[in-house]
């Protein structure tokens, strides 16, 4: 993908149970960081809530585009770029 940003994403129990960590590397085009910053300053959710949200959609709406023609997702992918554009618009 031309210029991408290449992550490695992690889950890891924090609360000591014994599930094992989930890895994987994602690539997309957008500055996922730039987009949750932006999320913090423009959306009053905790920061907490406004990480989980950009990487989130941005993880799933990749996967949601990729396979857009895909019948698992037709009927989420209108839903979720009306989402998006309204996330963008801001408050």
């Amino acid at each position: 993908m031309k210029g991408a940003h290449s992550y490695r994403v992690t889950l890891q129990p924090s609360d000591g149970c014994s599930a094992a960590a989930i890895a994987f590397t994602h690539s997309n085009h957008d500055d996922i960081a730039s987009i949750v910053e932006r999320l913090r300053a423009s959306t009053g959710l905790p920061d907490t809530q406004a990480a989980a949200l950009g990487v989130g959609l941005k993880l799933m709406s990749a996967v949601v585009l990729e396979h857009r023609r895909d019948p698992l997702f037709s009927g989420i992918h209108a839903a979720l770029g009306d989402f998006i554009r309204a996330l963008k618009s801001g408050p």
